[in-house]
């Protein structure tokens, strides 16, 4: 997220527009966001959301980009998307944190 937007949410807890909580939660969304892989990767074992895609052959003949759970070891990916090995002809193109766990009220 850019500083300067950064800095303006700020100014409007500052000014009384926005309570601490609710800036804390607006920075927290806009934090999430897809990095593309040749930004950076992921921690290893981290499970990750990742985007990627793949060329199906047969009666599709079609590129699709999709969504799945992965991880990276030692540099690479894992070769594991949604628990599946198998994936030796897809590219991950970006990954972002799964959100925290659901805690009940």
């Amino acid at each position: 997220m850019p500083k300067s937007l950064r800095c303006k949410i700020k100014k409007l807890c500052y000014n009384g527009a926005l309570t601490e909580r609710e800036r804390d939660r607006i920075l927290k969304a806009l934090d999430h966001r897809w990095i593309p892989v040749s930004e950076r990767l992921p921690d290893d074992f981290e499970n990750v959301l990742v985007w990627y895609e793949y060329f199906r052959y047969g009666d599709y003949n079609k590129l699709f980009q999709t969504c799945g759970f992965s991880y990276v070891y030692d540099g690479h990916w894992s070769g594991f998307v949604n628990g599946e090995n198998g994936w030796k002809d897809l590219r991950i193109i970006a990954w972002q944190p799964l959100p925290s766990p659901y805690k009940g009220e």
